[in-house]
């Protein structure tokens, strides 16, 4: 039992550093072949989760003090990579951490041209 709890604390501490260099390449990629803020918003407003990304996004501006400028930086695409990965906080939601999650790795997959391969979150 030890061992399996060594082996465990091991995988959970060099897991985001194999993901970090992972991801890098990806982001060397972005650079090369990225997707502009209109590609995002255009993207962003033709999903079907559509209205409960903004809800929640319009919830943190009433509540947890985004301010209009950056709601709109995250409604507009101008956030990048990080358009729904740092909009809110996932697990505060109704829909919780697991349906964002979905939804992040579908963005993801769009943003960097399905170059990530997500088979390791499954």
């Amino acid at each position: 039992m030890q061992t399996f709890l060594a082996v465990l604390l091991v995988a959970l501490i060099l897991f985001p550093v194999f993901m970090y260099i992972y991801q890098a390449g990806a982001m060397d990629y972005y650079t090369e072949h990225g997707r502009t803020a209109a590609e995002i918003e255009v993207w962003l407003t033709t999903r079907k989760w559509y209205n409960k990304f903004k809800k929640n996004i319009m919830f943190e501006l009433e509540q947890e003090g985004l301010t209009e400028e950056e709601v709109n930086d995250i409604l507009s695409g101008e956030r990048d990579k990080m358009t729904i990965g740092g909009a809110f906080a996932w697990n505060a939601t109704p829909e919780g951490t697991i349906y964002w999650a979905e939804r992040e790795k579908e963005f993801l997959k769009w943003y960097y041209g399905q170059i990530i391969d997500f088979h390791l979150f499954k």
